[in-house]
C-alpha cells in the first residue's frame, strides 16, 4: 500500500526552507584498523575525531569502513557524530557518508533523519567535501558545505 504524501517525513518533503553553512575541518585523530590487507585489497576500520571552524563550529568523531584497491581509494561508508553549533544554535546530529567510484562525483553525506538533537532538532540536509589534495590525505585543507533546513 504506497504512503500518501501527507504521511512523508518533512525531511522527505524537502518543503524546510534552505540554507548553506561552510566549515573547513582538520583531523585530530586517525586510526586505522587492518580487516584485509593482501596487496591489491585492503579494507580497513578507521575511527577518526575533528575540529570544525567557520560557520560550522565544534568537534566530532566517526567510524568508516574503507576499501582500497590497487592503492587507490574505492569506496567508503560510515556515521560521524557531529556536536556543534550552527546558525547560533548548539546540538548534535550524525552524518550519512557513502562514497564509491573511487569518490570522484561518488560521495553523499547526509544528516541522518531525526538525528538532531539539542538546537538542531529538526535538522535535515546534505553536504559536500571539497579537499585541497589527494583524495584520502588527511593532512590537506578540508572544507564541507552544508545545505539544511531547520525544521
Amino acid at each position: 500500500m504506497p504512503i500518501a504524501e501527507r504521511d512523508w517525513p518533512q525531511w522527505w518533503k524537502g518543503s524546510a526552507p534552505r540554507a548553506a553553512a561552510t566549515a573547513s575541518f582538520t583531523f585530530d585523530t586517525w586510526e586505522e584498523e587492518p580487516i584485509v590487507d593482501d596487496g591489491h585489497l585492503r579494507v580497513h576500520r578507521t575511527r577518526f575525531t575533528k575540529r570544525w571552524e567557520g560557520e560550522i563550529m565544534g568537534r566530532s568523531e566517526g567510524e568508516m569502513l574503507m576499501v582500497h584497491v590497487a592503492n587507490r581509494p574505492a569506496a567508503y561508508c560510515g556515521f560521524e557524530l557531529v556536536t556543534v553549533t550552527l546558525a547560533g544554535r548548539a546540538g548534535t546530529f550524525l552524518l550519512h557518508h557513502n562514497a564509491g567510484a573511487g569518490l570522484d562525483g561518488g560521495l553523499s553525506l547526509t544528516v541522518v533523519p531525526g538525528s538532531g538533537a539539542g538546537q538542531l532538532a529538526g535538522l535535515e540536509g546534505s553536504a559536500r567535501i571539497e579537499i585541497a589534495g589527494e583524495v584520502g590525505d588527511t593532512a590537506a585543507p578540508h572544507r564541507l558545505i552544508l545545505e539544511y533546513g531547520l525544521g
